[in-house]
């Protein structure tokens, strides 16, 4: 599907990219609030990369997106994963989170419109008012939270504004929330190999779960900038 136009004359690549495995991507917003406000996590790539080629829409509009989707879809019948991810796009935490919802479930229904049972995962900053996590209730759509590191003083240090609403709500707490609207098995928690010891991450891979968590472990590597 690279090379494909849509509609309004974009390139289906400029809001959907083959991932990992047999996955889909959207990275819906190249901007990050953490990013514009000096508080930028150490290893992210948005800061580095601002100023290259434009070859992806900066904020996804979600009708070109979902033509994307449909047009990616028809032509990779391997695709069993729509992986959802991007910037926060304000300080507004409620409304970030709200925002990438809406696009999630979008999602969903376009599938289900189209007879799919493709997987959508949502990897999402967390609102202020954890209550709004009740609309990915009954949505069928898979949650991820980026912690980066199982050590809170580690995220302190490498993630000085993410960490912020992780360490205010208790990561704990948010999993119990989560697992309990989108079920057990539907929640990820993404750490990095190589910024802590073994040991930490295989704590967080017992303690988490236990309570239902999947961890996801990919390894670090240090791009330029």
């Amino acid at each position: 599907f690279y090379g494909m136009k849509l509609s309004n004359g974009e390139c289906v690549e400029s809001y959907v990219t083959k991932l990992f495995g047999h996955s889909l991507g959207v990275f819906a917003s190249t901007n990050c609030y953490f990013a514009e406000a000096d508080k930028v996590c150490k290893f992210c790539s948005i800061k580095a990369n601002q100023g290259r080629p434009n070859d992806a829409c900066k904020r996804v509009n979600i009708y070109m997106l979902l033509e994307a989707i449909e047009i990616a879809l028809e032509c990779d019948k391997e695709i069993d994963d729509i992986f959802i991810s991007g910037g926060v796009i304000n300080k507004d935490f409620d409304r970030n989170f709200l925002w990438y919802s809406g696009i999630a479930k979008a999602v969903k229904e376009k599938l289900i419109s189209m007879d799919k049972n493709t997987e959508v995962t949502l990897n999402t900053y967390p609102p202020c008012d954890l209550d709004l996590i009740e609309c990915l209730r009954d949505s069928n759509i898979a949650v991820m939270l980026s912690l980066e590191t199982v050590d809170t003083q580690l995220r302190e240090k490498i993630c000085p504004g993410k960490s912020v609403l992780f360490a205010s709500h208790g990561v704990d707490n948010l999993f119990k929330r989560f697992v309990d609207v989108v079920g057990k098995g539907r929640v990820l928690a993404f750490v990095i190999e190589g910024i802590e010891d073994e040991e930490e991450i295989l704590r967080g891979v017992s303690k988490y779960g236990a309570m239902g968590v999947s961890v996801v472990v990919h390894v670090l590597h240090v791009d330029p900038g």
